[in-house]
């Protein structure tokens, strides 16, 4: 598998595999291989769904890699997509400085202003912080997925509390904009928004990246699948590992 995948030339490759049959370390194998016949490591972006992947694989790619270079652009979508989102606040609507709240600055935000909350058929039983826990990983959860979960979205059986739901992800997300602030499911959102409008930005991140070795590709949401088919667009090769069976 691995000497397939390093000397892979154009185009997509697609490498299936249970958890560990080295789907990662081909992807690791295949970097050192295009640096090694002359591609600079910067114009390679490796993305992977989880940090702990993320930070495997810079650490592999550190070791086998000799020569001199200015940067890995490895990292999880959320690393790529705030890479791409500082690089063009404007064209994709944002304040050059705009935050990233984690999801404990988004529960202490909303357990602040939670009188403001439309929350009236919701059971809060004593401490809210439980059901603002909850409902956190709800909009997170609508939010990756861009609103299509089907039958497994927030409260889908219960129009009432649906509705409310919904009212709750808008003030959640008119808090942060408010505060400067995006989350990390924003990131993916806007970033795909923003390769989806602009050939200007596709053009250059084809320019800058267009070698893409996507790690946990079984991993992808809704929102990081349009990020990806935003920086597929012009790119020389790609290759994902992915486990099917997942």
């Amino acid at each position: 598998m691995q000497s397939e995948v390093a000397a892979h030339r154009e185009g997509a490759l697609i490498v299936e595999g249970a958890p560990g049959t080295g789907k990662s370390a081909a992807l690791d194998q295949r970097f050192a291989a295009l640096v090694d016949s002359g591609v600079p490591p910067p114009s390679i972006a490796l993305v992977s769904a989880t940090w702990l992947s993320a930070n495997t694989h810079r650490g592999e790619l550190e070791q086998r890699l000799t020569g001199p270079y200015e940067e890995l652009v490895v990292g999880t979508w959320q690393d790529t997509c705030e890479r791409l989102l500082r690089t063009w606040p404007v064209e994709a609507g944002l304040d050059p400085d705009f935050e990233v709240a984690g999801p404990a600055e988004r529960l202490a935000m909303l357990l602040v202003r939670f009188e403001d909350l439309p929350l009236r058929h919701h059971e809060i039983r004593g401490n809210p912080t439980g059901l603002m826990r909850r409902l956190l990983t709800e909009i997170d959860l609508e939010k990756a997925t861009l609103g299509d979960r089907g039958d497994e979205c927030a409260f889908a059986g219960d129009p009432v509390r649906r509705s409310e739901f919904e009212q709750l992800v808008d003030f959640h997300d008119r808090m942060l904009s408010g505060l400067g602030c995006l989350d990390s499911n924003d990131l993916c959102r806007l970033s795909g928004a923003l390769l989806a409008s602009s050939e200007t930005v596709r053009r250059s991140v084809a320019d800058d990246w267009p070698h893409l070795l996507i790690d946990e590709a079984e991993r992808l949401t809704p929102a990081m699948a349009t990020v990806l088919e935003g920086l597929r667009e012009g790119s020389r090769s790609l290759v994902a590992a992915i486990d099917p069976a997942s």
